[in-house]
Order: C-alpha cells, then sequence, then structure tokens
C-alpha cells in the first residue's frame, strides 16, 4: 500500500514512525510506502516532484481530506520528465556510485569493515536515488534504504532481485547494507564478515551495471 499524506506540520522522521507503527498496529500484515509532504511544497513542485504529485492526486483514492479534491489538484500543475533533468541528475549519482564503490574497493584489514560498509551503503542510496528520479521524477525527504528499496520497486525489480531476502545468509547482507551511516559508527570492524563484504561488493557493483543500462533506456524513451 502506497500513502501520500499531506500535513501542514512534518515531524523528523515522521515517514519511518508512522511506518513502524502501522506495521506493528496491524501485526506485520500490511507494510505501507508512505509520501509525507505540506501543501506548501505541493503548491512549490515543479519538475522536482511535480510529476509524481500530481499523477498521484489525478489517479489515487482519497481516503480523508480536510481540503477538496480538485483544490488539491489544482495545487500540483501537470510536470512531464524530460531526457536533459533525467540526464543530469542521474549522471551525478552514478558519477558518486561508481567512486564510493571504487573506494571500497581500496580499503584493506579487518579494521576497514566499517568503513567498507559505509561506502557500500552510500553507494547503493546513490544509485537509489538515481532510478526514482528517473522513472518517478521524486526527490525522497526520508532515506533509509528500506525506504528507497520500496519506492524503487515500483520501478524495477533490480533491487529485490539482486538483494532478495529469502534466506537467512540474503538477510544478514541486507542487515549490513541497511545499517545506516549513523549506526555505523558505533559498530566495531570485526562485527563484519570480510566474506559478507565481498559477496555484496559484488552484487553492488552488478547493481551499478544494471542501473546504469537501465537509466539509458529511459533516457532514451524520454526522448
Amino acid at each position: 500500500m502506497d500513502v501520500l499524506i499531506l500535513s501542514k506540520v512534518v515531524h523528523y522522521n515522521a515517514t519511518a514512525d508512522l511506518s513502524d507503527l502501522i506495521y506493528k498496529q496491524t501485526k506485520g500484515r500490511y507494510r505501507v510506502t508512505l509520501l509525507i509532504h505540506t501543501p506548501s511544497q505541493l503548491k512549490i513542485a515543479t519538475h522536482k516532484n511535480g510529476y509524481l504529485l500530481h499523477s498521484i492526486l489525478k489517479t489515487g483514492w482519497l481516503l480523508q481530506t480536510e481540503i477538496p479534491l480538485a483544490e488539491l489538484r489544482d495545487m500540483v500543475l501537470p510536470h512531464r520528465l524530460s531526457a536533459g533533468q533525467v540526464k543530469k541528475f542521474t549522471s551525478s549519482r552514478l558519477y558518486h556510485a561508481q567512486k564510493l564503490f571504487t573506494m571500497e574497493d581500496t580499503v584493506q584489514g579487518i579494521e576497514g569493515g566499517v568503513l567498507r560498509a559505509t561506502l557500500l551503503h552510500m553507494g547503493v542510496e546513490q544509485l537509489c536515488l538515481a532510478i526514482i528520479y528517473a522513472f518517478m521524477g521524486y526527490y525522497p525527504n526520508h532515506f533509509h534504504l528500506a525506504y528507497l528499496f520500496s519506492l524503487c520497486s515500483h520501478c524495477t525489480p533490480l533491487l529485490n532481485d539482486l538483494f532478495p531476502d529469502t534466506s537467512e545468509e540474503d538477510r544478514e547482507l541486507l542487515k549490513i547494507l541497511h545499517t545506516t551511516p549513523q549506526a555505523l559508527r558505533f559498530k566495531k570492524s570485526e562485527q563484519f564478515i570480510h566474506t559478507q563484504l565481498q559477496v555484496l561488493e559484488g552484487r553492488c557493483w552488478r547493481l551499478f551495471s544494471k542501473t546504469e543500462k537501465l537509466i539509458q533506456k529511459r533516457i532514451d524513451a524520454l526522448q
């Protein structure tokens, strides 16, 4: 389930807190991808978010509102994604991801575990942002990888294919990858197994290669 919430005030970490609350209250029956914005953000949306928000307001189901739907729809002007905008944004994200993965590849020794995990996390985040913008024209305001993976799943099965959660080993790899840089700050390098990081590194490079091709196809389709 995907829900757009408009609120005059958006509290820090509201996306994660509300998603977690829904998951717990429904005892795991529902996982919700939330897009939380203020009405003022709708009004100023351009090619950044305007494409997706206009599509949601035009085709989505209204659950509850204090503002008439017609008024909500008038807040966001229709925008289309252009090949030039997508190319400009995604080229930067791909460059950053490539440099981060290259840096990770040079880290040696057991003491480098935390640094390697941090660089892989940051690189995958950049690739997720590239995919989300290329297909949705959306700039997320929440950046946990599980959330970005959920948004990416609307665009491509690539993330779920390369980082499945079907086995215990896969779940351990996802746990490492999804650990935020803030949490990694207090991790000890010996907590990371070298072979796990090697597997993650290989999957991240495959994600980079496939994302590069996927986005080029998207740009070609927009031209």
